[in-house]
């Protein structure tokens, strides 16, 4: 279901992209748009299938146990995201927004193999991974080859 709700989303933002640049000549506000548009699409089909397979539970000590494994990964998480925008700054700098463009182009293209090779994995993978802690032959599945 994961799978088959991000490929209509990803195919309805891409038409509308087509739609908005070609036919309504709105640039990036069109490209801005249409993302939204498929953000809040993905939303709404999803609160249904998320709302029928959700229990409330709430406990003080997992939230504590939460908070410490999780907040140090904060400040790297944040200064990650600086370290990889920071670059399109210094180029600008020293070469105008004409390199920032071309650069950003590039960055953009080369990322697609960590979106289809590495994420697509890690997204598959977890889900498996976590029904398997636990079970009788977690052992095996999680050892090395």
């Amino acid at each position: 279901m994961f799978a088959i709700l991000n490929s209509v989303k990803f195919a309805l933002t891409l038409l509308l992209n087509i739609y908005f640049i070609s036919y309504l000549n709105m640039g990036v506000e069109g490209i801005l748009i249409s993302l939204l548009i498929g953000q809040l699409f993905l939303s709404l089909i999803s609160i249904p299938l998320v709302k029928q397979n959700i229990v409330l539970n709430f406990q003080f000590s997992i939230l504590k146990e939460m908070i410490s494994y999780g907040l140090p990964l904060v400040f790297t998480t944040v200064f990650s995201l600086l370290l990889t925008m920071s670059d399109r700054f210094v180029i600008k700098y020293f070469n105008g927004d004409a390199s920032v463009g071309i650069y950003s182009l590039g960055y953009k293209i080369a990322s697609v193999s960590n979106v289809i090779i590495l994420q697509s994995f890690q997204l598959g993978f977890l889900p498996i991974a976590y029904k398997k802690v636990g079970s009788a032959d977690s052992q095996r599945f999680f050892q090395k080859p």
